[in-house]
């Protein structure tokens, strides 16, 4: 078992315990979850739920030579629209979201393993406005995220990352703040 993981992890940590800039590519798959998205509109005289749904996307990862370290990172999702009537023909909002992110690595120097926490702008479009098929709605909001890296070797590893998309949305003008959470997990490429 030894042998193996000596094959797979490399002999030297992450850029950010290593004293070494470098820049990764990363493409993830994940589920995406509005928290608090029950949304009543006197319109359809019903209230509006968004569902889990699954999101892919990509990210652009700088780590400088300490423990800082920049990220953008944007994903798609046909976010599910459920209401007592139908509120589009489609009842999907072709969600997308993206931010950049000033991020922190907190692993111990000696760790392969790469802890990081992160915040930053975002912005949030929803393709289809849920009560006009026509209509798409773009708001800002602000990004926060936690996650960690698993080093596959020299160039490819392993991402897990969890991050919660806040903005404040409105139906028929009454605004509420919303949280898009997105759990991802994907491969990412060093450079």
């Amino acid at each position: 078992m030894l042998a193996g993981l000596a094959t797979i992890i490399p002999s030297r940590v992450h850029a950010q315990n290593s004293h070494e800039s470098s820049t990764s590519l990363g493409v993830w798959a994940a589920m995406s979850a509005p928290l608090g998205s029950d949304r009543s509109a006197s319109l359809i005289g019903t209230s509006i739920n968004r569902r889990n749904s699954f999101a892919g996307g990509a990210r652009l990862t700088f780590w400088g030579t300490n423990i800082l370290g920049v990220e953008a990172v944007a994903g798609l999702t046909p976010a599910k629209v459920v209401a007592g009537a139908n509120i589009n023909e489609t009842r999907s909002l072709d969600v997308f979201a993206g931010g950049v992110k000033l991020m922190v690595g907190l692993s111990p120097s000696m760790s392969p393993v790469g802890f990081h926490v992160g915040a930053g702008p975002a912005i949030v479009r929803r393709g289809h406005y849920g009560l006009d098929q026509s209509t798409s709605k773009t708001n800002l909001g602000g990004l926060f995220g936690a996650g960690f890296r698993f080093p596959i070797n020299q160039t490819l590893g392993f991402r897990v990352d969890v991050e919660d998309y806040v903005y404040n949305a409105s139906i028929e003008g009454k605004g509420k703040t919303q949280n898009d959470l997105i759990t991802s997990a994907g491969l990412t490429i060093k450079f």
